[in-house]
C-alpha cells in the first residue's frame, strides 16, 4: 500500500502540489465571488439588492 502511494506521490508531483492546489482554488473562489459582487452574471440586472439578495 505505501509503494503505491509512493509511486502515485512521484507520478503527480507528490506533497507539493497541494499547496498549488489549494492556492489555484483560492484563486478561481475569488474571482467568480468578485464576478458575482459586481453583478457580472446579468440575472440581478446589476444589482444584488433589485432582486433580494441583500434583505
Amino acid at each position: 500500500m505505501f509503494e503505491m502511494t509512493r509511486a502515485l506521490n512521484g507520478e503527480h508531483g507528490g506533497p507539493g502540489n497541494i499547496v498549488i492546489w489549494i492556492v489555484g482554488q483560492l484563486g478561481m473562489s475569488c474571482l467568480a465571488m468578485a464576478l458575482l459582487w459586481m453583478g457580472a452574471c446579468g440575472s440581478c440586472g446589476g444589482s444584488a439588492s433589485r432582486c433580494g439578495v441583500l434583505r
